[in-house]
């Protein structure tokens, strides 16, 4: 996926990943995660870690947006991914 985040007029490249809870955990027990990479000149790429955790705290209001009430034990799943994301997100800032 490719969107220009930074509104900066160049795309950054975003791939999806998924990461567990648990080392045994279901796969209803699995969050997403978007990695951001610019693209350099000489068609490299480079994980910008800034957009990267921006898009991680996006990607936590999103998990704990409410669900319907009898889906109580998949929300608190979704809280506890919500958690790890805003972790990841907070963490300090570091140079691209």
């Amino acid at each position: 996926w490719a969107e220009d985040l930074d509104k900066d007029g160049k795309a950054e490249l975003i791939i999806w990943d998924s990461f567990p809870l648990t080392a045994e955990g279901s796969m209803a027990e699995f969050g997403l995660i978007a990695w951001v990479y610019r693209v350099n000149p000489d068609e490299t790429f480079t994980l910008d870690w800034n957009l990267t955790r921006r898009m991680a705290g996006e990607l936590a209001e999103a998990y704990r947006l409410p669900l319907q009430p009898d889906r109580w034990k998949l929300q608190k799943v979704r809280n506890l991914i919500a958690q790890e994301l805003e972790k990841f997100a907070s963490e300090k800032k570091r140079k691209n």
